[in-house]
């Protein structure tokens, strides 16, 4: 994914949440901000690389919260 606000996107997993229709949640940071070019490219892979065909895939993006931060 390009940097946004000069900063680089951290991926820090995904996770199937619901099996029907088959829900991916992907924690990252600048979840809003990331692009529908991007999350096709994900959808797409996500699909290749598990063998998932003539279903319908749904990805869902989120921000971790840090449990130790002072805010």
């Amino acid at each position: 994914h390009p940097l946004i606000k000069g900063k680089k996107v951290n991926f820090k997993y995904a996770t199937q949440i619901k099996s029907k229709p088959i829900t991916i949640k992907i924690f990252c940071n600048f979840s809003y901000q990331i692009k529908k070019n991007y999350q096709t490219y994900l959808l797409n892979d996500f699909s290749k690389k598990f063998k998932i065909k003539d279903k319908k895939v749904k990805l869902i993006f989120t921000s971790s919260v840090n449990p130790y931060s002072s805010n």
